[in-house]
This record gives structure tokens, sequence and C-alpha cells, in this order.
């Protein structure tokens, strides 16, 4: 065990204790899975001139509409907005 210098945060001394070990094996790197996701599914199927309405309460800051929208500029498409009453009609544009 090594034994730090003391260390002062936020007016409380605490002294700092590490250890170094030897010959510990890394655990196995986490397989991820692939995820889901249909709202980029719908991106994707959409077509020019195609639009989808989403009922919203927040308008455009709704996050089915922000996920909707980050698809289509990751997928290179250009897109356009507008808020109707009940929600917002995104239309895909080129």
């Amino acid at each position: 065990m090594v034994k730090l210098k003391k260390v002062v945060k936020f007016n409380v001394e605490v002294f700092m204790n590490i250890t170094i070990d030897k010959k510990v094996p890394m655990p196995k790197p986490r397989v991820k899975k692939e995820k889901k996701k249909p709202k980029s599914d719908i991106a994707k199927a959409m077509n020019v001139g195609d639009s989808v309405f989403i009922e919203t309460l927040y308008g455009h800051k709704d996050n089915t509409v922000t996920t909707i929208r980050k698809a289509m500029a990751r997928f290179g498409m250009k897109y356009t907005c507008r808020k109707l009453e009940g929600g917002v009609r995104i239309w895909r544009i080129e």
C-alpha cells in the first residue's frame, strides 16, 4: 500500500490510499447489441415529398421530432418542419 499526500477538498482532509496490484486479468469487453431504431427506419423509408405527422405537446423540442430530424440529417436528407395544431409535420424535400 502506498500512502499519498493529504488532499484537502471542500475543507475536508482526506488521505488517499492506493494499492498497486499485479497480474490481475482484464475482463472481456462487453459485446454491444445492435439497437433497434424504429424512428431511424421511418426516416430511411421516406421518399422526396413524403411527410410524417407527430403529435406533440412541446413542438419542435419533442424527442420523437428531434430523433427523426437527426436521422434524416445523418442520412444526408433535406427536410423541413412545420408546427401545426396538435403536433409537428416533417417533410422530406430532397
